[in-house]
């Protein structure tokens, strides 16, 4: 779903396609730190900075993308805004929203059956 964003972003010409792509990348990197993180803080006898650091990692991606968002906002406002070619866009949205859906239903079951086996 990432790689399908960043590229329908990239090739439509849409910034808040490739933001959101971009977003996405930080979300998971930031939850593959986090988890490393957890991990290595378990083993190495309760190193709570380990999570600290991975929490900075992750606020400092988001503040990338966010930076970097603005800017070719700024560009493209100045500069005059490439046509956006709005069949990808709407296909890879609705995907995207479809795929969501699905995780927090999924995820929200999953929640709601381990909460009943307790």
């Amino acid at each position: 779903m990432i790689l399908a964003l960043l590229l329908v972003g990239v090739l439509a010409h849409s910034l808040g396609v490739l933001a959101s792509g971009a977003d996405y990348l930080g979300d998971a990197l930031g939850t593959g730190l986090s988890l490393a993180a957890l991990r290595l803080s378990q083993r190495q006898g309760g190193r709570q900075q380990l999570s600290s650091y991975a929490a900075l990692v992750n606020a400092s991606l988001l503040l990338l993308v966010t930076l970097t968002v603005a800017v070719e906002a700024v560009y493209r406002l100045t500069a005059g805004a490439p046509s956006v070619h709005g069949g990808p866009v709407v296909i890879v949205g609705v995907t995207a929203a479809i795929a969501i859906i699905a995780c927090a239903f999924i995820l929200g079951t999953s929640l709601a059956t381990s909460a009943c086996n307790r």
